[in-house]
């Protein structure tokens, strides 16, 4: 398990990178593209405050994972599989939600505005 709290990965490439149980609490993860991370169905893997930012998260595996307060505003979460996943007080503005799962998510008071939910589940 990695531990990158607080950590600055602003514009990184993570792709094909395995991050089972990973810690990224505070971490800045704007514009981050993780295409084809291996998030191990997100259990054990924390995102609490988070800055998603403009990130590109499509087709991750986010069930479970905690997302609690975190920044994804802007972020492509098309066709991501967030079944089970903590996203209260999440910020998801103009977020594209596109074909993503939110199967029983936790959504309380998370933020919505403008954000693209065309055929989520």
């Amino acid at each position: 398990s990695a531990n990158l709290t607080k950590g600055n990965l602003d514009c990184a490439t993570l792709a094909g990178a395995i991050l089972k149980s990973a810690n990224f609490h505070g971490s800045d993860l704007r514009t981050t593209n993780f295409v084809g991370v291996n998030l191990s169905g997100g259990t054990g893997v924390t995102f609490q405050r988070a800055n998603f930012s403009r990130a590109n998260l499509h087709g991750l595996d986010f069930s479970k994972a905690n997302l609690t307060s975190a920044n994804l505003s802007g972020a492509n979460l098309s066709s991501a599989n967030l079944t089970s996943a903590n996203l209260e007080k999440a910020k998801l503005t103009s977020a594209c939600l596109e074909e993503a799962n939110l199967s029983s998510a936790n959504l309380a008071s998370a933020h919505l505005d403008q954000a693209n939910l065309t055929s989520a589940n």
